[in-house]
């Protein structure tokens, strides 16, 4: 072998154990990290974690900074703080937690009392038990509040409240004794206060005290549960003793909440007025008081308040309903309920409180209620007239209705007897009603249209507008009340149509039966052949704008025996109203009907027509028959003396 070949042969061996080298360090941690398991130990307290000192016992482990990676199955930790008592630790590597918590308990700390002063004493440490005598006594406590007695038989007692460090550490308290030369009695009431002097707690018996003190000013604090405190500054001298006076505590005063269901009850107190519920007052303890909660409508309840030392009252109080008796009697008679509950035929006898509903039923008739109020009836006697029960609606709504500048008044329902020349226009019989009292003004149309009106003018009837356009105004005015509306607009093969739902209860204008009750105040089978009688030349003074000789200058069709001082129209209401309290249903304007002028044979007339009636003479009407009491005619548009007035059905 070449000495070349050796030298490289010797190279590679080099290399290889270097190889090797390398793959140990690297694989040996890896190896005990997959072996090994990770531990962290928390100590606790704080102050103790900083110095812990961590050593293994039993088993095999490795420090990695703040974690110990462990390897034994079982491994025991030592652990160990300056100051604290050292705690083993043992961990299981089996176990599901890596984190191990030891509480190191602190030692107890040196406490060296230094007293200095000549006269005899002795030191009581309460909480341990001790006792002793020396002028520099060394003991054990634990970490933490210790009060140190120093008394004797000449010096003035002391009390030394100190707070022990533990942990091993020294602390030395100094005390100076305080030769005692004088004494201080005193007697306090309650008998069960608590005396300290200068903050010391000193002995007595019944409410007698009597102890030494220093030559110099004291602080005396006398305390007791449930009363304020009195602090008294005293000054005792060498050769006497100071003698107080009894002192009496002034007991504190007990919060007292009053609340009461329902709330805002008035609340008497002794017979004072103190408030309403819910209340919160202060009184004074050791006494009782004689208390009343009253609320109209409820039982008064009255009690009595036993007020202790030191205890706040808080009172909640339910207030039962004032229960009384009320006669209920019914007509006709009918079933008495009470709350649900039918009790019997009237006339019945009811005990009742406020909030109870009484409601009285009879076939065919429409159930009335009455709510007792929260006020305690001063009449007991509840009475009822029941109303038939297709007459409620009636009666319960309101005699005058106000819309859109259009005033409506009530009209009741009726049958009658039909004069021959109308018995194939109208029926025998009308529905409840509101009415317009008089024919739409330029102003209330205004609302509608959108159009100004002067003021002098807003007064007149509204005119020149045909049928179609009233009735445009009509469901417009149902509108504003939510009604359903009566005039149906539509069209048919491209022509517009009209008709009507004989069901609603809109606004429309008045049929010709209506319009008649209207003019003959509410007896069509007592009209006369004129408003004012059976003869043409009879016509009252000041009876309706009607063409009078003041239109002479406008027309000669004029009445020379009549004066109204109206050539043309005259504002709503000039002249007086008819029985009904309506307007202006003679002369001024003649009045749209809802009626086509067709044979009437249904109550509301044909569904569709051309023409439409009118009833009504005008400011133009001078003949015997534009001034008859049914002067019927009929039109397509709109004229100087054509109105119109408004009705709708109550249902």
């Amino acid at each position: 072998m070449s000495d070349g070949l050796l030298s490289e042969i010797k190279a590679q061996r080099r290399k290889n154990t270097r190889l090797l080298f390398v793959t140990l360090l690297i694989s040996l941690p890896l190896f005990l990290i997959l072996v090994g398991k990770p531990v962290e130990i928390q100590v606790y307290p704080v102050e103790a974690r900083a110095e812990a000192n961590i050593e293994f016992i039993t088993g095999f482990g490795i420090p990695l900074q703040t974690q110990y990676l462990v390897f034994s199955d079982a491994t025991e930790f030592m652990i160990s703080s300056p100051g604290f008592t050292a705690e083993k630790a043992l961990y299981e590597k089996s176990a599901e937690t890596s984190v191990i918590e030891v509480s190191l308990k602190p030692l107890p700390g040196l406490v060296i009392v230094e007293v200095d002063g000549s006269a005899n004493f002795e030191i009581h440490v309460p909480s341990l038990g001790l006792r002793s005598k020396t002028r520099s006594f060394q003991f054990e406590a634990p970490a933490g509040a210790l009060a140190i007695e120093i008394d004797g038989p000449n010096i003035q007692k002391l009390v030394k409240n100190i707070e022990v460090l533990g942990r091993g550490l020294e602390q030395i308290v100094a005390v100076e004794l305080k030769e005692v030369r004088g004494s201080i009695a005193l007697t306090v009431v309650p008998s069960h206060a608590t005396v300290s002097l200068d903050s010391v707690q000193v002995n007595g018996e019944d409410g007698r005290y009597q102890f030494k003190a220093a030559v110099g000013d004291h602080t005396i604090n006398i305390a007791a549960d449930g009363y304020v405190s009195n602090v008294l500054e005293v000054y005792a001298d060498e050769s006497s003793e100071v003698r107080l006076d009894t002192i009496t505590l002034k007991p504190k005063s007990v919060q007292v909440t009053l609340a009461s269901r329902p709330a805002k009850a008035t609340v008497l107190i002794d017979g004072k007025y103190l408030g309403e519920t819910p209340l919160s007052l202060s009184l004074m303890p050791l006494r009782d008081y004689r208390y009343q909660v009253r609320k109209s409508g409820f039982e008064p309840v009255l009690g009595n308040l036993e007020v202790e030392l030191g205890k706040d009252i808080a009172r909640d109080i339910v207030l039962a309903k004032e229960r009384y008796t009320v006669n209920v009697e019914v007509f006709p008679a009918s079933k008495v309920i009470l709350n649900g509950v039918e009790k019997g035929v009237s006339s019945i006898d009811l005990m009742v409180s406020a909030g109870d509903i009484i409601s009285a039923e009879k076939a065919g008739y429409a159930t009335e209620e009455f709510l007792i109020p929260a006020v305690k009836l001063e009449d007991r006697n509840i009475r009822f007239r029941l109303i038939e029960a297709d007459r409620k609606l009636f009666v319960e709504s309101p005699d005058i209705e106000e819309v859109e500048g259009v005033t409506l008044l009530k009209l009741e329902g009726r049958t009658f007897g039909v004069p021959d020349n109308l018995r194939l226009l109208m029926q025998s019989y009308v529905p409840d009603l509101y009415v317009s009292d008089t024919v739409i003004t330029a102003e209330a149309y205004a609302r509608f249209s959108g159009g100004d009106v002067d003021g002098d003018v807003g007064q007149l009837p509204q005119n020149k507008i045909n049928w179609q356009d009233a009735a445009l105004y009509c469901n417009w005015l149902s509108e504003r009340l939510a009604l359903r509306p009566f005039y149906i607009f539509g069209e048919v093969r491209g022509v517009n149509t009209i008709s009507f739902d004989q069901n609603s209860n809109g606004f429309r204008m008045p049929t010709l039966g209506e319009w008649v009750v209207l003019m003959s105040a509410g007896s069509p089978e007592k009209i006369q052949m004129y408003p004012w009688g059976e003869k043409y030349l009879d016509i009252p003074r000041g009876i309706g704008n009607l063409a009078g000789r003041e239109l002479g200058q406008y027309s000669s069709a004029t009445m020379q025996h009549y004066v109204d001082n109206y050539a043309g129209l005259s504002p709503v209401k000039s002249f007086r109203p008819n029985a009904l309290n309506l307007y202006d249903l003679v002369g001024n304007v003649r009045e749209w009907l809802h009626d086509a002028a067709v044979e009437n044979t249904e109550y509301f007339g044909a569904a569709y027509g051309i023409q439409h009636r009118t009833l009504g003479s005008s400011y133009l009407g001078a003949s015997p028959e534009a001034l008859e009491s049914i002067a019927v005619g009929s039109a397509i548009y709109g004229a100087d003396d054509l109105g119109f007035r408004v009705v709708r059905t109550i249902r």
